[in-house]
């Protein structure tokens, strides 16, 4: 099924981009070719440093919920192929929000996996506990900032799309 998924988002093409992009005064721009990539490389750092908080937080895992570390690391492994179809085409409202989904779902995964870590340590693991779920904090902080910061662009991109396919309605 992910597959689907990442195919849909990586054919979809931004209609809007042959069309008038001018905005009104006050609206903010349609996001550029140069916003969204940006967008997305930070996207993909973010995930890169969730993979290596989970690749730290792994033994406390496997210990104290074995098959978490498998799940948390898969829903990684589908954002960065999202992230990575996006980047090879022209990304579309549609495949922003299917990343927007995988990237949130990486949020609460490290969110999750510091609870844990946290239920579950003992007294003389505290001080690498605490490490463990500093960073994986950090790497759901960087998750959440890329995923409201994508949702800016998609529902400016998606506000343009509407108007260009009421355009056409109209016609």
């Amino acid at each position: 099924m992910p597959n689907i998924a990442i195919a849909i988002l990586a054919l979809l093409p931004v209609w809007a981009s042959a069309q008038d992009t001018t905005q009104p005064a006050g609206q903010p721009p349609i996001p550029s070719k140069e916003e969204i990539t940006a967008l997305l490389n930070k996207a993909d750092t973010a995930v890169r440093a969730f993979d290596q908080a989970l690749a730290g937080a792994r033994p406390a895992l496997d210990k104290q919920a074995p098959g978490l570390f498998q799940k948390y690391s898969q829903a990684a492994k589908t954002t960065e192929d999202v992230i990575q179809a996006l980047q090879e085409t022209s990304p579309s409202a549609y495949g922003l929000v299917g990343l927007i989904t995988t990237l949130d779902d990486v949020t609460l995964n490290a969110s999750r996996a510091a609870t844990v870590i946290l239920l579950g340590r003992g007294t003389k693991d505290g001080k690498e506990a605490n490490r463990v779920v500093a960073e994986l904090g950090s790497a759901q902080n960087g998750c959440y900032e890329a995923s409201e910061r994508i949702t800016n662009a998609a529902l400016r991109l998606i506000k343009l799309e509407e108007k260009v396919l009421m355009e056409r309605v109209t016609r």
